[in-house]
């Protein structure tokens, strides 16, 4: 077992433990298998018989890279955007502006380009505020046509005006989540639990194993 992987388990184990004190008790000693033998921890039970864990994580690597491309492409468009625009133009209410799916960090180029199509657009919101009193209304105004800011196009889905966004800052991306998805969070379990099978084979007939799913 790797130094990096025997830390990561014995962090994982102390947690479970920790969130299971009448076991912890039960427990006399525990050492990570450092050799990797059948299991990623080893106990000795107070009544003298033995215990083993393996650690499995319930984490799609796919889903891992979407997280931080999103929050790295947040930290990016609205970190510049409040950056130029710290307060809202009259009129506006708070902006949440919707990534598209496959959005990237953008290049410092295109990132000037998005800060100024912004700019475009806020302004024309502005003056148009006072048109459209049905914009103050709980639904506010949701601009999904961007093809006249090219830029923020490609970046970007649709921007909503809303009084329900956020405080203080009053541009952001929207908050994360989505639909729960229980097929494809199975699919990942089950192949994280076939990866454990294929690398320890079946279990010691003689010493009782569990798996943790962290």
């Amino acid at each position: 077992m790797t130094r990096d992987k025997a830390q990561r388990a014995q962090s994982t184990f102390k947690a479970f433990l920790a969130s299971s004190p009448a076991l912890a008790r039960d427990i006399l000693k525990w050492d990570i298998d450092q050799e990797d033998r059948r299991a990623d921890v080893n106990c000795m039970m107070t009544d003298g018989s033995c215990l083993d864990f393996q650690l499995v994580g319930w984490l799609e690597a796919g889903q891992m890279r979407e997280s931080l491309r999103r929050d790295s492409a947040e930290k990016d468009i609205v970190g510049r955007l409040l950056k130029h625009y710290p307060q809202p133009l009259p009129h506006l209410q708070p902006a949440v502006v919707e990534p598209k799916p496959d959005a990237r960090s953008p290049s410092a180029d295109h990132l000037a380009r998005i800060v100024k199509e912004f700019g475009d657009l806020i302004a024309e919101a502005s003056e148009e505020w006072p048109r459209h009193p049905e914009w103050n209304s709980p639904q506010g105004y949701l601009c999904r046509d961007l093809r006249k800011w090219p830029s923020l196009d490609s970046y970007l889905s649709e921007v909503h005006f809303n009084v329900y966004g956020p405080d203080p800052a009053w541009i952001m991306f929207p908050l994360h989540g989505g639909a729960y998805a229980p097929a494809r969070s199975l699919k990942v379990l089950y192949e994280a639990v076939g990866k454990k099978a294929a690398h320890y084979g079946p279990p010691n007939a003689t010493i009782p194993l569990d798996l943790i799913v962290h």
